[in-house]
């Protein structure tokens, strides 16, 4: 460690060994594992770091003739990026409005992209919306029936450790889209007008009739 910095910050990879030394005048007694101490210096050997270790690492140096002193170091992982797919559908009149959310774990933070069936950045805004945040990006659109030929999307996330990608087939829902029909009713009344020697009595019969029948699309 810097002898005048009190706190470190040290960035490693995922799953890399690295070493922090530490050094103090006097003599050394190592009380954590994974320490060696030689003459005035200790180092600590940190194996197959991962993102779920200590974030905060503290050298402490004490004895009886002297004042407690530490220094911390700071640890950032960095690792590639992992990826998530969530589609949801909202089914409407003449469309299917689909969105694709893709998150992504990773650090340093990612860079999210959307491409299209021809692996091209979709920047078609007029057809397309998206949000993006740190760590997720949602793709919005509108399906009509026999009018958009794209099924395919591909959701890619990058950092500086490494790219992945994932496939998202919407086929099918593009066919629930063309086969959904609906069928509107209208309800109606027939009035009978029943007539006895003493008194005429109206029954009112209640009916429903099929007005027509709308595909779901253009």
């Amino acid at each position: 460690m810097d002898d005048t910095n009190f706190t470190q910050q040290r960035s490693v990879l995922e799953g890399s060994t690295f070493r922090l030394s530490c050094s103090a005048y006097g003599k050394l007694i190592s009380l954590s594992n994974g320490t060696v101490c030689q003459a005035t210096k200790c180092e600590l050997h940190l194996v197959n770091y991962t993102r779920y270790d200590p974030k905060i690492i503290e050298c402490i140096a004490d004895n009886e003739k002297s004042t407690r002193i530490s220094k911390v170091v700071h640890i950032d992982v960095y690792y590639p990026p992992k990826v998530t797919i969530n589609v949801r559908t909202l089914i409407g009149l003449r469309s299917t409005d689909v969105f694709l959310e893709c998150s992504s774990d990773a650090n340093p933070t990612p860079l999210i992209t959307w491409l299209d069936d021809n692996r091209q950045e979709i920047n078609d805004y007029n057809f397309y919306t998206v949000k993006t945040n740190n760590l997720s990006s949602i793709l919005s659109f509108s399906v009509f029936s026999n009018e958009y030929p794209n099924v395919l999307y591909y959701c890619q996330s990058n950092n500086s450790i490494g790219t992945v990608e994932k496939l998202i087939d919407i086929s099918s829902i593009k066919r629930i889209s063309n086969s959904l029909c609906l069928t509107f009713y209208y309800l109606g009344f027939i009035d009978f007008n029943l007539k006895s020697d003493h008194e005429a009595t109206t029954v009112r019969i209640l009916t429903t009739h099929s007005l027509r029948r709308q595909k779901i699309g253009k």
